[in-house]
């Protein structure tokens, strides 16, 4: 069957009425779509306020569980005498609280619900510093303090319980000298 052979059997003589609303549904339907997977300029707006907004509370949050987790360490490091249980679960607590806050960044940044800005210029370098400094440093004062009190304590670095801060720093990161981060095999633990 030809093209002209469709249009006259859609179309049959004296029916212009069928053939122009065959076109003006697939055109209404086909606008529809489009606009479903585009974005109104006001829409956009929103959209990137939403990511700010969300940006700014993370921010706030790692800066509230970061000031509790450096306080307690200052605590532990200024005593004057022996650590003691109390002072391994402080630590542990505030540190897991701190990086619990960490991994919530990472993630909302790999699933793109971050400021680009916020995400490039305060979240990569501080999840990159972290994992860099104050993981591994954090694990080393807690095996310190368990061997002082006499626990048993077999936590260590890994990067499966950091995963989504390495993917975070191996996707955006970089380098001290701004060169892209290909792996961080100088960061993986021991």
């Amino acid at each position: 069957m030809t093209l002209n052979e469709v249009i006259a059997y859609l179309n049959p003589e004296g029916s212009r009425f069928l053939f122009g609303a065959a076109w003006t549904a697939i055109g209404g339907v086909g606008g529809f779509l489009v606009s479903r997977f585009t974005l109104s300029k006001a829409e956009r707006k929103t959209v990137e306020q939403q990511m700010y907004e969300n940006a700014d509370k993370h921010a706030g949050r790692r800066a509230e569980k970061y000031k509790a987790f450096s306080d307690v360490l200052l605590q532990y490091c200024n005593k004057a005498d022996a650590p003691t249980l109390d002072d391994f679960f402080a630590i542990s607590t505030a540190g897991d609280n701190y990086f619990n806050e960490l991994r919530a960044i990472a993630d909302a940044v790999l699933a793109g619900k971050i400021d680009k800005g916020m995400r490039d210029n305060t979240f990569v370098p501080d999840v990159h510093l972290a994992l860099q400094k104050n993981v591994p440093l954090y694990y080393e004062t807690l095996t310190s303090i368990a061997e002082k009190v006499g626990l048993t304590f077999n936590g260590g670095f890994e990067r499966k319980n950091f995963e989504s801060m390495y993917l975070v720093v191996e996707k955006f990161g970089l380098s001290l000298d701004n060169a892209p981060v290909a792996t961080l095999a100088g960061l993986e633990p021991t």
